[in-house]
């Protein structure tokens, strides 16, 4: 059947006529319904009191009306969606109110609710983004000279304002810096550091923060509660983590989730939808990272990656794991962490840094899954690795028996080292008492290492002193010597004489006198020394490691 649209033609009238009666016996409700609005935009902050989380820009604002201070020019910086704009819209609203300037705006007057809804032609929103040129500001100039139709001032909202032109900021300067009495410049912007120096003099800048995951989980309770969602604690939880101290953000992923979920929002729901892992998979990847399980982590890896989870955001999941370890660890405090990871301070400050390069690595690398499966396995070698202080202790006390260097070596790694990580050194093969190596062959020098061992509980600043010295014992008498640049430490270790010989005294029973002595040593040809370190495998796997270059080689005292 052709359908006639005129309703002018002669055939086409009784037929418009049944479709005006089919209208109007439509529900009233289907004809006045509204198009859904998200709720970022409902649950938009209309007063100072809905900003959440910016106690400090909200109360100069709130200063500068009620003390009659109102600049010329303001600066808005801060991350994405933490109410800049809405900041600026306010203060608006509290400048040209019916009632005011007032610090409570009342949002019923024809200023407030045009100013609220973008028609009032006095508060004028301009996208820097999109109006980058001078011209677009020499324009503006012009408007500028004109009195409000309407209000008590003139509004200029400046969004993405460090997208605008060095040009067009130079051509903004005079108007900022003396502008009309009735003419207030509002600039918002994620880039402070961009807008340039001379403007920012110009103007009073206010800093937004970040908001608190607290702050944002209660925001999104009330907002729930108010819509009608049925959501977990675990769900706000991981909404809140997931928006980053985006107040908007998390409403955004709010209204995706009700949007995705038939029931009840629950955790898992947010992690599916926004490819979040779970704190239970991010432990564990923790513990299997401290504990060199290298089998494991690629297990999880994997099981991540054929689960569509983010990896750049399980590696950032994973920094703040650690970051949270390491500041337990570092207040004495036994988190369930700290005692998962069994690490200490220095462990996880190598991992934190290691983890924090892996971050980049996997941003931009072609294949996250390698990327990230690369350099946890490298990360998991530190487990086996012993600190420098370790090794020394090892070797005075005979734990460790490794081949005896003849050589220092000094690395200079691509991306500096810590100096926490050295290979763990073989354990000496058990010695039966009757054997001819037993420690009692030279009791003179088994009385020096036990001598140490205990300075090192007792006094670690002296045993630092005398850990490079060698030391000789002939009857009671016990003599100290310094060689080379360990000269220095004479002069202290002399004035901890009293000491030594009290803990030499403690552990035989006899009374020993200490003298300090110190020596010159043989220059040795630092070429075949450097030839013998680059041999040397334990020199090779650093290299190897780290990507470093050998710049020193010292020869070692002999004691």
């Amino acid at each position: 059947m052709t359908v006639c649209r005129s309703k002018s033609l002669p055939g086409c009238i009784e037929e418009s006529n049944q479709a005006e009666k089919e209208r109007i016996a439509l529900p009233f409700e289907v004809l006045t319904k509204k198009p859904y609005e998200v709720l970022a935009r409902q649950w938009r902050p209309r007063g100072f009191e809905d900003l959440i989380g910016q106690d400090t820009a909200v109360k100069i604002l709130q200063n500068a009306i009620s003390q009659n201070r109102i600049a010329h020019a303001y600066i808005f910086s801060g991350p994405r969606g933490v109410g800049k704009t809405s900041a600026a819209r306010i203060f608006a609203r509290a400048l040209n109110c019916a009632e005011g300037p007032t610090t409570s705006p009342c949002d019923k007057c024809p200023n407030c609710v045009s100013i609220r809804d973008g028609s009032f032609l006095d508060v004028i929103e301009i996208d820097g983004a999109s109006n980058t040129g001078v011209d677009d500001i020499r324009e503006l100039r012009e408007r500028v000279k004109y009195a409000p139709s309407g209000a008590k001032y003139k509004i200029y909202i400046i969004d993405e304002a460090h997208m605008l032109s060095r040009s067009a900021f130079n051509a903004l300067l005079k108007t900022l810096e003396e502008p009309p009495a009735h003419v207030i410049f509002i600039m918002a912007t994620t880039e402070p550091k961009k807008i340039i120096p001379t403007v920012l003099s110009r103007c009073q800048h206010l800093p937004f923060k970040r908001i608190s995951s607290d702050n944002i989980r209660q925001r999104l309770r009330f907002v729930s509660e108010a819509t009608g969602f049925d959501i977990t604690d675990g769900a706000l939880s991981a909404l809140a983590k997931a928006a980053d101290g985006s107040m908007r953000d998390s409403l955004t992923l709010l209204d995706q989730i009700a949007a995705f979920s038939s029931g009840a929002i629950t955790q898992d729901d947010v992690s599916t939808l926004t490819g979040i892992s779970d704190m239970s998979t991010i432990a564990e990847a923790g513990r299997a990272i401290a504990a060199g399980d290298r089998k494991r982590i690629l297990e999880i890896v994997s099981d991540l990656y054929e689960g569509g989870i983010d990896l750049q955001s399980f590696t950032r999941d994973l920094i703040e794991y650690f970051r949270d370890a390491l500041v337990a660890a570092c207040k004495g405090e036994a988190i369930a962490e700290t005692v998962a990871l069994n690490a200490d301070e220095q462990e996880l400050t190598v991992i934190l840094g290691e983890l924090l390069k892996t971050e980049g690595i996997v941003k931009n690398a072609e294949s996250a899954r390698a990327a990230l499966e690369m350099c946890l396995i490298k990360i998991s070698f530190l487990s086996s690795l012993r600190t420098i202080s370790e090794i020394i202790h090892g070797l005075r006390s005979g734990s460790y028996s490794p081949v005896t260097p003849k050589a220092i070596v000094t690395v200079k790694a691509a991306q500096p080292a810590p100096q926490t990580l050295r290979p763990e050194p073989q354990l000496p093969q058990a010695v039966s008492q009757n054997d001819s190596t037993n420690e009692s062959a030279d009791p003179d020098e088994s009385l020096w290492n036990r001598a140490m061992d205990r300075i090192y509980k007792t006094s670690a600043p002296l045993w630092s002193v005398l850990k490079d010295a060698a030391a000789t014992v002939e009857g009671t008498a016990v003599t100290i010597v310094f060689s080379g640049g360990g000269a220095i430490h004479a002069d202290s270790a002399l004035g901890k004489k009293a000491i030594i010989e009290g803990v030499l005294n403690e552990l035989t029973g006899n009374k020993y006198s200490v003298s300090v002595k110190t020596a010159k040593i043989e220059k040795v040809k630092e070429k075949d020394l450097r030839a013998e370190a680059m041999s040397n495998p334990v020199v090779k796997e650093a290299l190897d490691l780290f990507g470093g270059a050998v710049v020193e080689v010292k020869p070692v005292v002999k004691k």
